[in-house]
């Protein structure tokens, strides 16, 4: 009986004990001792660092994630060419990963996004830094390993992934997108029908476009924020980090025009607008799983006309300035974005809508600009896009007459606006491009004829069925003797 109730004694002391360590091992620790270098990312002796380290593996263990000042001063030691302390963190390189990560989670959190998983991670591919998918971001282990004052390529890094998760969090809130998450949009359908897209364009995505640059600008200010902008951080093959990311952060006007028309893989061209037309074709449900589609196409996926599209603008421009508040109309980017691309699909509706918009008068400066933008971009770069390299991107099953006969009553029109309306800027434009396809001021046009229905027959029943197909027309210096009146010709296709 005394030796049970021993027994017992010792095994209640025992439970005691395990609850004291367990206690103590998660009770927060007091950290209001490390404040002063905390507060001016300064040096502390290696003893007071040990304590620091081993108080963060209890903090650790009883937060949820670090306070950020932590995480800012654990990645000021690690890349600060002067600190004493940045090879200890090896020894704590566990808990720096996790500064690492909450760091990206403070960075989520200030744009309004919760319930991500940010992990650092040993299993992505080789010379991948980073990925983001559905609620997660992931970066590899080694980079953030090598940290330091010779690479610090993971803070771009961490900045660059974060972006994407604020642009998957703005196309699938349901609320308005600007016109370059319209476009990534776009791309993520083009992605999804082609799982090869991304990396053949990679440099040319939106929304790596975007990352990019959000990532140079993240990256610039963390690191004067950390009082290291005096400092000389210098890559090992010699570039100057603040010069690098300071160039970095600047939009790229060249960047967001080859990423709409000049995509080149193996001296292909792949046009976001384009691509993403022929896959709608194939699959019209994407309408129905992003209605915004429906700004810039009909519900059979045919892509409205520069005219119809102007006029939606104009009557949702009006709608914002007479309301009270003025408020700025939803959409009203992404209308602009669509009447400013630069994609020429010629075909018979362009040119009967060319009929109506050239002939469509309006004083507002605002929609005449557009009109302009219309002219020079739809209509006269299909002109140009002929004059450059004999190329005119025709739709699949238009009426019976040819590429060549749009062409010439396109030319015609725009000829014409161009002498009715001498005053407006875009008519010497016109005229520019126009003239080397008029004589004598007649709507007489110069070709080879026999040269287009020629390429026009090997034209492949594949190329046809894919829905959009290139005919070819073959350009040579112009002939007074070979001019022919086209308006009196019939092209047999």
């Amino acid at each position: 009986m005394v030796a049970n109730l021993y027994q017992a004694s010792n095994s209640n002391l025992d439970l005691s004990q395990k609850f004291n360590k367990i206690k103590q091992k998660y009770a927060i620790p007091d950290m209001k001792k490390y404040d002063d270098n905390i507060k001016e990312l300064s040096d502390m002796d290696e003893k007071k660092f040990e304590m620091f380290m081993e108080d963060l593996k209890r903090l650790k263990n009883c937060t949820g994630i670090f306070p950020e000042q932590y995480c800012d001063y654990l990645i000021k030691l690690k890349i600060d060419p002067n600190s004493n302390l940045n090879k200890n963190l090896e020894k704590y390189f566990s808990v720096f990963k996790r500064a690492f990560e909450d760091k990206s989670q403070h960075i989520l959190k200030k744009d309004g996004i919760k319930n991500y998983i940010v992990q650092v991670s040993s299993d992505l591919n080789k010379g991948i830094r980073g990925l983001a998918g559905f609620r997660y971001i992931q970066y590899d282990e080694q980079q953030i390993r090598n940290l330091g004052e010779s690479n610090i390529h993971a803070i771009n890094t961490m900045f660059h992934e974060c972006r994407h998760a604020l642009q998957s969090k703005h196309i699938n809130s349901g609320k308005t997108l600007s016109a370059n998450e319209y476009k990534m949009l776009k791309e993520i359908f083009i992605e999804q029908a082609d799982k090869e897209y991304y990396k053949r364009n990679y440099f040319f995505m939106y929304n790596e476009i975007d990352a990019r640059i959000a990532g140079a600008k993240g990256a610039y200010k963390y690191l004067k924020d950390l009082g290291l902008q005096d400092r000389k951080i210098i890559d090992a093959d010699g570039t100057d980090f603040f010069e690098y990311y300071l160039e970095h952060q600047k939009i790229s006007r060249e960047d967001y025009d080859l990423a709409e028309n000049k995509r080149i893989n193996e001296e292909k061209y792949e046009d976001v607008n384009i691509t993403f037309n022929k896959i709608l074709k194939k699959d019209l449900n994407i309408l129905k799983s992003a209605p915004i589609f429906s700004l810039e196409f009909d519900e059979n996926g045919k892509r409205k006309s520069g005219f119809t599209i102007l006029r939606t603008f104009e009557e949702k421009l009006q709608e914002a300035r007479q309301s009270k508040p003025k408020a700025k109309e939803e959409n009203l980017s992404i209308l602009a974005s669509i009447l400013k691309s630069k994609s020429p699909i010629l075909n018979s509706i362009v040119v009967q809508d060319s009929n109506e918009l050239l002939k469509y008068h309006t004083e507002d400066k605002v929609i005449k600009r557009y009109r302009d933008f219309i002219i020079e971009n739809e209509l006269l770069k299909t002109i140009q896009t002929k004059g450059k390299n004999g190329v005119l991107y025709i739709q699949e099953n238009e009426p019976k007459e040819s590429a060549i006969e749009h062409f010439n009553q396109l030319a015609s029109n725009l000829y014409e606006f161009a002498k009715q309306n001498p005053e407006e800027p875009i008519s010497e434009k016109i005229l520019k491009e126009i003239q080397p396809y008029i004589q004598k001021e007649s709507d007489v046009l110069v070709s080879e004829i026999e040269d287009l229905k020629q390429i026009d027959k090997e034209i492949s029943p594949q190329e046809r069925k894919e829905g959009l197909y290139a005919i070819s027309i073959m350009m040579k210096e112009q002939d007074n003797t070979k001019t022919r009146n086209l308006q009196d010709k019939e092209i047999d296709n």
